[in-house]
């Protein structure tokens, strides 16, 4: 896909200033398009919710930990290829000491946390097949202390009901990921380093469910 000068420096400004801009529509379900800044490589893409689209960039090394988390098995489920591969890139850019795996379905998903164990799972909903919510639902039969975290298009209480439902710890809206992911994923790793060192049961709250 080329982009006219034009277009290029909407999408550069929009990525520089503020790292989501509600734009018009676009008749395909999902695009993803490389920009090129002076500075660096950010992979952007659209996601589609109702008759808008809005773009999100993940700049690498943007974020900087302030606390000590622990060392963690990191599962990403996502069906869209780029979407996926940009996540894992962006997240073992900021807590490099973790271990990450992928998964394109929730079968493979089921799978892949019956072998690895994952610690904490970034899962999807709408994956072909096999819902995220229903994958999610084997998993914490299978290993009831993975922290299941939903990222999702569906912005909407019974969504998230039904989440809760599964076992999930938090439920994040993929245009909100820029600001809500690292802060949850922070949660949750410094929540098991206080384990380690305290193993008497406590009760957290992230995104407003209990830990």
């Amino acid at each position: 896909m080329h982009l006219f000068h034009s277009e290029f420096c909407i999408l550069h400004s929009a990525i520089v200033l503020s790292g989501i801009r509600k734009l018009s529509s676009f008749p395909d379900r999902q695009l993803y398009i490389y920009v090129i800044t002076y500075y660096q490589v950010v992979k952007v893409y659209f996601i589609y919710q109702t008759d808008a689209c809005y773009i999100q960039g993940f700049p690498m090394n943007n974020v900087k930990r302030k606390k000590k988390v622990a060392e963690s098995t990191i599962l990403i489920v996502e069906d869209h290829d780029a979407l996926r591969d940009s996540l894992r890139k962006w997240l073992s850019s900021v807590f490099p000491d973790c271990t990450f795996f992928e998964a394109k379905s929730g079968e493979e998903a089921v799978a892949l946390a019956s072998s690895h164990l994952p610690n904490i799972v970034l899962m999807d909903i709408g994956l072909p097949k096999m819902s995220g919510i229903e994958a999610a639902r084997h998993i914490m039969d299978t290993f009831p202390k993975s922290k299941i975290v939903i990222l999702t298009i569906h912005d909407v209480s019974d969504y998230k009901a039904d989440a809760q439902k599964a076992g999930a710890v938090a439920y994040i809206p993929k245009h909100m990921m820029h600001k809500e992911l690292i802060p949850t994923l922070e949660k949750l790793l410094t929540h098991q380093v206080d384990n380690a060192h305290n193993p008497a049961p406590s009760k957290k709250k992230v995104n407003g469910i209990l830990l």
